[in-house]
Formats: structure tokens, sequence, C-alpha cells
């Protein structure tokens, strides 16, 4: 309003820096309040969501292959949602869940044991507190960021390049299902969120760490699904689709197009949530 009023202004500078910092192009990184997730805004794109016939390791569960279209830019949380995020929900009496660590630590590290009913107490409490309508990420917009761009099974690109971005069930674990490619320091629980490289949208832990709840009700296939980036709110809505995989899972779990459902009442030291929000352009 002032450069329109006064484009001679002698606080013109003024002004037109207060509009940059204000602006939310994508790339740009920012916080709605002093308390609130750090978001970075993500264009508009379009990728291929899901698995080909022919994709290694590929579940019927990620078929078919369909290109969706995103059709204006949103914000994702840099990191995944940290136990001081929710604790600070839990001490304003907004989150009625007050979930255990496993001896892990809490702070900087992902929040885990938490159901789908705990994360909607979780959401009103940050949307109200934010003065924005915060929610979870449709399964459409979650592979749009954790592939930035990538257009093949693995984050970065190919198998070894996990081990720069994700926390996942390496070859020090020991397990059958393991991914050879890595060794990491969190064999047996979660990192505290950024420890690893972000990916080229700048978001961490897109695989890895913890799994993640979508706003998505569970199919069994990716037949008549959303090609428009929101979520699909028929099918099997007692179960949530989660992506990413976690500290737990290894190679078939890890890829950017694996897909999980988790029930609604459940919850387990292997997932958390991460939230977005529209933005206007």
């Amino acid at each position: 309003a002032y450069v329109a009023a006064f484009p001679r202004g002698r606080f013109l500078a003024e002004a037109l820096a207060a509009v940059e910092r204000l602006t939310l192009r994508p790339g740009k990184v920012f916080r709605d309040c002093a308390d609130c997730p750090e978001m970075v805004v993500v264009p508009a794109g379009s990728f291929e969501q899901g698995s080909g016939p022919a994709t290694p390791l590929a579940r019927s569960n990620e078929q078919p292959a369909r290109t969706v279209r995103i059709a204006r830019p949103f914000a994702i949380g840099v990191y995944e949602i940290t136990f001081a995020e929710w604790d600070r929900c839990a001490a304003d009496g907004a989150c009625r869940s007050q979930p255990i660590d496993n001896g892990w630590g809490r702070g900087r590290r992902p929040v885990i044991m938490v159901s789908w009913a705990d994360v909607q107490d979780f959401l009103g409490w940050l949307s109200a507190r934010a003065g924005q309508v915060y929610d979870l990420p449709s399964e459409s917009q979650w592979e749009y960021v954790a592939r930035a761009g990538d257009s093949g099974a693995w984050v970065g690109g190919a198998p070894d390049s996990v081990c720069e971005h994700g926390n996942v069930a390496g070859g020090e674990t020991g397990f059958d299902w393991r991914h050879e490619a890595c060794s990491d320091p969190f064999s047996l629980g979660t990192a505290e969120v950024g420890y690893f490289a972000p990916n080229a949208m700048g978001v961490h832990d897109m695989v890895g760490n913890v799994a993640e709840w979508t706003r998505d009700c569970m199919n069994l296939s990716y037949l008549d699904a959303p090609a428009d980036g929101s979520a699909w709110q028929r099918g099997l809505c007692s179960s949530r689709v989660t992506r990413g995989g976690s500290w737990f899972s290894g190679s078939v779990e890890i890829r950017l197009s694996a897909r999980f459902a988790l029930r609604s009442g459940e919850s387990n030291d292997f997932t958390g949530l991460r939230v977005v929000r529209e933005v206007d352009e």
C-alpha cells in the first residue's frame, strides 16, 4: 500500500525490503511465528508418481504410475515435527497425548508414538498459534517433494546416495531387510532432525528417520487416484498412508515410491509427521 501511494516516498527502500521478506516465493524459508516449524515454499510442477511394472523392488500398491500435476506452490516443513514442538502443544493443553521417546531423547528428535487423532490435535493447535491452516501433506505432495526432481527409485539418484540423506536400516543393523549401501551411527533409533543432508528442495529426512502420516486413505493401487495433487479421500479410511520409511526400514521401504498403511488409532516408534500449508501466489 505504501509503495502504491508513495512511489517516491522516503521509506520506499524499507517498504520494498518488507515486501520481499513477506513474499512467499518458491525456495523461501520462513516461520509463521517464533515457535512455528521452519517451512520452505516449493514450486508448482508435474512428476510421475508411483512405479512402473518393471521397476526393481516395486510393489503392486505403487502402480499404475501416473503423471500428477501440482498446480500451485505450497509450503512444507523443512524438518519433521520434533518432540520440542509437540511438547509445547502439550504444555498448552492442546495435545492430550504425551508420547514417550524410547529413551532416545526429545528436543530436536522427531516425535514418535502419535496416532492420527493425536496428529489432528497438533494441527489444530499449530493452526491457531500461527494464524494459518496447517495440515498433513497429501501423498502426492509428499512424493513430489521427496523426489525433488528425481525420477528413479532413490533419493539422490542411486542406492548409495540414500546414505547422505537418510537415517535408514543400513548394513550395521544386521536386519535381513537392511540397505547394504549404508551405515550410520543411529542403527536402532532416530536421529535429530537435520543431521542428514537436505534434498534438492531443501527438505531434510524425507526418507528414513521416521515415516510420515499423510492425509490419504489407503488403497491397494493407484487405479483412479487423483492426479491433481489432492488427497485421496476414498478407500480404506480407517487406515492412512504413511511415506518415507524410517530408521527401521531397509531397501524396499526407503524407495521414493514406497507406501504403507497404518491404522488411524495406532502409533509406533517409527512414525511421526511433517506439515504443509497453502501459500498465496
